[in-house]
């Protein structure tokens, strides 16, 4: 990829930014290069919130990418493009569309279906969003632990282990005595009538080792970057690019 010319270049992060978010920038940029991703990402979500420079998502990204979170990656990535700041450029943009196409092949698709509408979700005790979803969420391949809650229902918790691209869950969860419960619409049988499983666990491995080899987007080597840079953030280290 052709540097961008330093004429064109925006501020810097380090020239931006100022007072505490500068320096938890600066102390991100310490951990990312001991390694410590978890901390540079402590500290760029910290200088995000001090600062609103929609940089410091990318750089966000970044880490989880680096951490092998690549749903969450997607999360960050996915608000760095909501973004109407005028430091994500069309260039920025085109980037970041390719990242989250590439990591759409790392990861499953996760589909739920309750008979609590209104009910929360969680995934590995994270927060998702209040059913019903107005989309599928993406996870990692392996181990996890869902959890559907609501407050006129007991909690539904399910455990799962992710090895495809999509799994679909039903959430049956049980009323609890004496509290009004909504009675579902006519014509309208909840997942449990349709003969839905509790959860079913689809393989499509195959399509999952596919991405994995095609998905050349992302540089899998410790000694390489995690992300195609964008300037002004980590992957330049704060500096405009030569």
């Amino acid at each position: 990829m052709e540097p961008v010319p330093v004429s064109q270049a925006v501020a810097p992060l380090t020239v931006q930014l100022r007072g505490e978010a500068l320096q938890d920038y600066q102390a991100a940029r310490a951990f990312y290069d001991l390694g410590d991703y978890a901390g540079a990402l402590l500290k760029f979500q910290r200088s995000y919130q001090l600062s609103g420079d929609p940089r410091l998502l990318w750089n966000s990204a970044s880490c989880e990418k680096s951490l092998r979170h690549y749903a969450k990656a997607m999360l960050w990535v996915r608000r760095f493009l909501a973004s109407a700041s005028p430091l994500v450029t069309p260039e920025a943009r085109t980037r970041a569309q390719a990242f989250l196409e590439a990591a759409e092949l790392l990861t499953a698709r996760l589909e739920l279906e309750s008979n609590a509408p209104g009910a929360k979700l969680y995934v590995d005790s994270e927060f998702v969003g209040t059913l019903p979803l107005d989309a599928p969420v993406r996870v990692d391949p392996g181990a996890h632990h869902v959890a559907v809650k609501h407050s006129n229902f007991q909690p539904f918790e399910e455990d799962l282990v992710v090895a495809g691209s999509h799994v679909q869950l039903t959430a049956i969860l049980t009323p609890i005595p004496g509290v009004p419960r909504k009675i579902p619409a006519p014509n309208q049988p909840s997942g449990a009538e349709r003969g839905i499983p509790s959860w079913i666990w689809i393989g499509g491995s195959g399509a999952l080792l596919a991405g994995l080899a095609t998905a050349g987007y992302f540089a899998f080597r410790r000694s390489e970057r995690p992300i195609e840079p964008i300037p002004g953030t980590i992957d330049t280290f704060g500096f405009a690019p030569p």
